[in-house]
């Protein structure tokens, strides 16, 4: 399941505003490796689009999918 935000709707990680969503984001995962085997965190200032598409439900399966199509680097 995906769900469209905007950049400006999501506080910062220093950020306190009751009118803006504050969760943990996390990176898909594009070089596996066995030894780190959970997504890195990313916080909202990392990400430079302002429209964004966030996974709410099959991380585990996209990511897998993800390395199936793309392989490790």
């Amino acid at each position: 399941m995906f769900w469209k935000l905007q950049k400006e709707d999501i506080a910062t990680s220093n950020e306190q505003d009751n009118n803006k969503l504050n969760f943990q984001l996390y990176q898909f995962i594009t070089n596996y490796d066995e030894r780190k085997p959970h997504n890195e965190k990313i916080s909202i200032e990392q990400i430079r689009r302002d429209d964004l598409s966030i996974v709410l439900d099959g991380q585990q399966r996209l990511t897998s999918l993800y390395i199936g199509l793309k392989g490790n680097a």
